[in-house]
């Protein structure tokens, strides 16, 4: 009988034919699965980035809003105080109850952004050098990035800073009032702390002054929008702004602060970034009396950031710090940052996705800034392996609309 078989030829020349094949199969699977992952990362960072700088947008532009302060013009806290004492940040060395940083993490000290000293009126916007020792060893340096303070009563983690109303007399009753919203989202409650400003419709008082209630400068709500809580003008025509305060105890402070630096955990840091990254931080002053009154309660809002550079546009030009006492470019009073600062330019050096081998960044350097003002020239090649990550510089202007 006639038998029908594959010769080993053939057996060999099949399996060769499916085995290229299959490799080829593979190896672009390969290749879409790195290229998706390597999308993925990507669309991350971007959408991180956008939100990060969305908040960072709205702080800048609220800086500022509602600040308490005396008599316009006046730039020294001997002669421009306020009627009562406040404490703000805490040192880093009280930063101790934390296992995920190392203690006294931070530079410069949160108190050197502080106002506090003989009442001082508190300044909207406070740019400091970060210095080059990193808190943690690991890490490298934080490479001369900046630290950005924002001062202002809608700046926290709290929904009630976002309430506000008016006091005013009413002629009709011949009664003091508060204005209701009829929102529960917008209405104080009862428990809620509050500070009371002049609106300076009285031409005779200081502007804006900070109203003292008794003691302090904050009321309890004790219901609303009838109280009894709140002081009245002596003034019929005068108005007062009602701003809430984060804080549920005592507050230390009669405004709310937010603090952006660069910090790195000392776990939990994503694989996706370049090693000698950091985290960009929200980090908001507690403003209460209980054990973590003082400190920063942080946010991250950024991964994967290698540098963060603050510039402020001045009447006289771009700075990225202030000058000496009574300079030109002295930023060191309330009353001058009021006066001069007319623009905030931040730039954010990142990288968009993660490592990526077959990628070759081209430039040696880049450019934190812009044709209009440049805040850095940022060496990659301090970097390891920088070529492999796709650096980008997001920036930027926001105009300091609050600054009153």
């Amino acid at each position: 009988m006639k038998k029908n078989a594959f010769t080993l030829v053939e057996l060999v020349v099949t399996l060769f034919i499916l085995s290229a094949i299959l490799a080829a199969t593979f190896a672009t699977f390969i290749t879409l699965s790195r290229s998706f992952k390597a999308e993925t990362k990507t669309s991350e960072t971007q959408i991180e980035s956008v939100l990060g700088l969305e908040i960072l947008r709205y702080d800048i532009e609220m800086a500022g809003y509602g600040l308490p302060h005396s008599t316009l013009g006046v730039s020294t806290c001997s002669t421009g105080s306020l009627p009562v004492a406040y404490s703000e940040a805490l040192s880093s060395a009280s930063y101790t109850d934390s296992s995920s940083y190392t203690p006294n993490k931070y530079t410069p000290d949160p108190t050197s952004f502080n106002d506090s000293t003989n009442s001082c009126e508190p300044r909207a916007v406070v740019l400091s050098n970060n210095g080059n020792t990193g808190g943690d060893a690991t890490a490298g340096t934080f490479d001369d990035s900046d630290v950005l303070v924002i001062k202002s009563l809608v700046v926290s983690l709290s929904d009630v800073t976002r309430k506000y109303s008016i006091r005013y007399y009413d002629v009709a009753t011949s009664s003091w009032k508060n204005r209701a919203w009829s929102s529960t989202t917008r209405d104080f409650v009862a428990n809620d702390k509050v500070i009371v400003l002049s609106s300076g419709t009285d031409v005779t008082s200081s502007d804006r002054a900070m109203q003292q209630i008794g003691a302090t400068f904050y009321a309890n709500i004790d219901s609303w929008p009838v109280t009894t809580t709140l002081p009245n003008s002596g003034t019929l025509t005068d108005i007062f702004l009602i701003y809430g305060l984060e804080t549920a105890t005592t507050p230390r402070m009669p405004f709310n602060r937010v603090d952006y630096y660069l910090q790195r955990a000392n776990t939990g840091f994503p694989g996706k970034c370049h090693p000698q990254s950091y985290t960009l931080y929200r980090g908001v002053i507690a403003n209460d009396s209980t054990a973590s009154g003082g400190k920063r309660t942080e946010q991250p809002i950024m991964d994967c950031v290698v540098d963060f550079q603050v510039g402020l546009n001045l009447d006289t030009g771009w700075v990225t710090t202030s000058g000496a006492v009574g300079s030109v470019t002295d930023l060191t009073t309330a009353s001058n940052v009021r006066s001069k600062v007319k623009q905030v330019k931040v730039a954010v050096l990142t990288h968009e996705g993660q490592y990526d081998k077959d990628f070759s960044y081209a430039n040696t350097t880049i450019n934190l800034g812009d044709s209009t003002f440049s805040m850095k020239t940022y060496g990659l090649t301090n970097l390891t392996n920088y070529q492999n990550y796709k650096w980008k510089v997001l920036l930027i202007d926001v105009k300091t609309v609050n600054l009153l």
